[in-house]
């Protein structure tokens, strides 16, 4: 008897949540579209620019490109000029701290002189 008990309450339950479930929609009120009428942009199209080519004058796929073969064999021939590349060993001097020091007045009068050549 406890499973037909069961299964009575669940049916019950089921249908009342569907009622309450449809009552609720009913209580909504949702705004009137017309959906046969006009659209805002009727105008727009009625005066499309006639110098804009439709779509039958479009151009025709060209023929004239390289095939996917030759995109490889080009690929493949860059690959191997970037690998057969390298970097040439070359050591680099440092100057030294009185050359920079020189350096950096010689930069320093120049930045003095272009400042006094600028009229005020």
């Amino acid at each position: 008897m406890p499973l037909r008990f069961t299964k009575t309450f669940r049916t019950a339950g089921l249908t009342l949540a569907c009622l309450a479930g449809l009552s609720a929609c009913s209580s909504v009120n949702a705004p009137k579209i017309d959906l046969m009428g006009g659209s805002a942009f009727d105008e727009d199209v009625q005066n499309i620019d006639s110098s804009i080519p439709s779509v039958d004058e479009a151009p025709e796929v060209p023929n004239d490109i390289r095939s996917d073969s030759n995109w490889d064999d080009s690929a493949k021939t860059m690959i191997e000029v970037r690998d057969g590349f390298s970097v040439p060993d070359k050591e680099y001097e440092q100057p030294s701290e009185s050359a920079l020091k020189a350096r950096f007045e010689d930069l320093k009068n120049q930045a003095q002189a272009y400042k006094a050549d600028d009229p005020k």
